[in-house]
């Protein structure tokens, strides 16, 4: 079912610490499992929001997060753990089986450039689209969904970021 198609949230003109809420937000009504895809050009703050994501959930405002650009995958340990994973420099999607991508049933999975997955794309997921704003300061963002089980959890994140 794709309910990401028709429900949508979009926010204009957002700066860095606005994004950083957003994925404060997002952390919050996350659940075991979630797949977050992120879309969006270099530099469009992927990476940013996925460490102000990991942060908010972990409780850590320390924790050192990069972009695992050369490993493919970072795991966060945690009760339920987190994949953060940037397949920018992946040269072929067979290489995912041996990633770990998507091993972990109750994992939390962040990905970046997940257009490469192709195939192995996931039926169900949380999309958030990132895109350059007219003013170089800014970014423009789009929430949505794929999958009746993100439904809900969508839901509270719009009307929590109303």
């Amino acid at each position: 079912m794709e309910g990401g198609s028709i429900k949508i949230k979009r926010l204009d003109k957002i700066n860095e610490h606005k994004l950083l809420e957003i994925a404060r937000v997002i952390a919050e009504y996350t659940f075991p499992g979630m797949n977050i895809l992120l879309y969006g050009d270099l530099g469009t703050g992927k990476t940013t929001f996925t460490k102000g994501f990991i942060r908010s959930y972990l409780g850590d405002e320390e924790i050192n997060v990069t972009s695992p650009t050369f490993a493919l995958v970072r795991i966060y340990e945690n009760s339920v753990k987190i994949y953060h994973a940037d397949l920018y420099r992946l040269s072929d999607p067979e290489e995912i089986p041996y990633v770990g991508l998507f091993d972990d049933s109750d994992g939390i999975y962040l990905i970046e450039w997940p257009e490469r997955l192709e195939y192995y794309m996931p039926d169900e997921y949380l999309k958030i689209q990132l895109y350059y704003n007219e003013n170089i300061e800014y970014r423009d963002i789009e929430i949505s969904y794929v999958g009746e089980k993100y439904e809900k959890t969508f839901e509270k994140i719009k009307e929590e970021l109303q």
